[in-house]
Formats: C-alpha cells, structure tokens, sequence
C-alpha cells in the first residue's frame, strides 16, 4: 500500500512532468508563430503581395484581396524607406525642394514612386509615367494608363484647374490627358505634394 508520502512524491513528479510538456508545447507554438511572421515579412515568401497605393499612405496584399498591411503617412523617412525598398528595390533618386506651398520638402524616388517628406515624417507620394516599370495602382485600380471610366464615379470629383483636367478619386488626386471620355490617368499624389498651381 502506497504511503502518503510516496504519493505525495508521484504527484509532484507528475505535476513537473505536465510543466515540462506545457513548456515544450508553448515552445513549439511560439517557434512556429515565430517562423510564420519571418516568412511572412520575408521579399521571397512575399512574392505574391503587391504594393498598392492609398489615400493614407500606401498598402500591401495580395492580388484580389484587400489589403493586408497598411502603411500610413507620418511614419519616419527611415522606416518607409526601408519597407518601399523590400518591394520595389533601393531607390533610384532624392531630392529636395525649399519652396513647396506645404513648406520645405524632401523626396526619394523608386522610379516613377516618389515619397515626400517633411520635417523627416513621410507626408505624400506621387506618381508618374514611367516605361518599364512595374504599375502601381490602389485597391480600387486607380492607376497611371487607367481610363476616365475605369475611375470610381462614385468616388469621382473632376474640375479645370491650373494644372490640367484635375480629378479627386476619394482622396487620391490625379491628372486626366483631357477632358473626353477616353482620357486617360497621367498623373497621381496624395497627401502633402509639391505642386505649383
């Protein structure tokens, strides 16, 4: 007949046993959620994710879908920079202009993506025509090329102003090619831009 204190030690033994494994088992679950998340942040897993653009900023997801991760304006030069990059490759130009309306501005461009910054905070981004670079459009297919009709009307302002055709699409603003039906998107930018009116 077991005595209380040999069950007493069978127990505890059962009870470190039982910690052991809840150990391991947390252990497994968060190397596993560890090894997601990197895959997930990795270029190469990301293939499929395409960069989009945003009224706020820009976004990811994948092709269909709605976006997945949003990265909105007032993020550091640094850190925007850095995630534009994983997407589109290092940049291909900076610049800078002291006499932009929202005030003194500096830029980095990927191709036709240009960042612009104020006081070192991400603040806008435009778009232009470029050959041979990949498209960027939002969620909702505003992008360079896209006809006046493939806009969403919903959405959709237009008015002459001192730029040309001028049109906002729910806070992303543009230039169409001309005032017709078939005109198409020439140019586009959101949030604080440099443009001389």
């Amino acid at each position: 007949m077991m005595t209380k204190r040999l069950r007493a030690i069978v127990a505890g033994a059962a009870l470190i046993a039982l910690a052991a494994c809840a150990q391991a088992n947390e252990t497994d679950a968060t190397s596993a959620e560890r090894s997601t998340a990197i895959e997930g942040s990795d270029t190469s897993a990301g293939e499929a994710l395409e960069l989009r653009l945003a009224s706020g900023g820009l976004t990811i997801g994948e092709p269909g879908l709605h976006p997945r991760d949003a990265y909105l304006f007032g993020m550091t030069r640094e850190d925007i920079v850095a995630i534009v990059t994983e997407y589109r490759g290092p940049p291909t130009d900076q610049s800078s202009n002291g006499e932009c309306g929202a005030g003194p501005m500096e830029f980095t461009s990927f191709g036709p993506l240009t960042l612009n910054f104020l006081d070192g905070e991400w603040a806008g981004w435009s778009m232009s025509q470029s050959a041979g670079d990949p498209p960027l459009a939002s969620e909702f297919g505003t992008a360079i090329g896209a006809g006046r009709g493939e806009i969403n009307a919903d959405d959709l302002t237009v008015e002459e102003t001192s730029l040309g055709t001028e049109f906002d699409s729910g806070g992303i603003y543009g230039l169409f090619s001309g005032t017709g039906p078939n005109a198409e998107v020439t140019e586009l930018w959101a949030g604080a831009a440099c443009n001389f009116r």
